[in-house]
């Protein structure tokens, strides 16, 4: 299980904030509440494909039922219970409130760019935008994440992505170990800073 600790705690530990390992980064407090923030205000939803973030109870993740399946499931039916032709009226099954799946949406949020050194919640909320990890990959396939020397977005750095996550940080079919986060790179989504 990731302890989930302070960047004040782990600071310390590190040269700067430059040395500290980006899945260290992402399991401090500072993170997991900025992060919270921007999912709400998204609605819990990936921006791109709309698709709501998977529940998680226990190892197991469940979806929200389809209208078909909500519909299907409350339907009464006809039962012949004695089997002499006598029917029944079967009372209604209780409301489905989720569905076991074996592939999860899990959000991501996704920095539209990013500021050399600069801690992952020292963003405006503008810069960051919930999505699901099919469409987070889908984005760092078809576009080049600027990297900027600072604020003024005038000068920027061209880096190269992680071979193995493809600058996403994240692999989905480890989600269950380390949260997902990329065993090449832990995170940093450059080839650069992989040390």
């Amino acid at each position: 299980m990731t302890r989930i600790i302070t960047y004040k705690s782990i600071k310390a530990n590190y040269k700067s904030p430059w040395y500290i390992p980006y899945d260290v980064l992402l399991n401090t407090i500072e993170w997991r509440e900025f992060r919270q923030k921007i999912i709400d205000r998204d609605c819990s939803k990936c921006k791109v494909c709309n698709k709501e973030q998977s529940e998680k109870t226990g190892r197991d993740y469940f979806r929200k039922p389809t209208v078909q399946e909500i519909a299907e499931n409350s339907k009464e039916q006809l039962v012949d219970l004695l089997g002499d032709g006598t029917l029944f009226v079967k009372m209604k099954n209780a409301p489905i409130v989720g569905i076991k799946t074996d592939s999860p949406t899990i959000l991501h949020v996704h920095h539209k760019y990013y500021i050399l050194g600069r801690l992952p919640w020292e963003y405006k909320s503008e810069a960051l935008v919930t999505v699901c990890h099919n469409c987070h990959v889908k984005i760092h396939d078809e576009e080049m994440i600027p990297v900027f020397v600072d604020d003024s977005f005038k000068e920027k750095i061209d880096l190269t992505p992680c071979d193995r996550c493809n600058g996403t940080g994240f692999l989905e079919q480890h989600f269950h170990v380390q949260n997902g986060i990329c065993f090449r790179c832990n995170g940093r989504k450059f080839e650069e800073f992989i040390a």
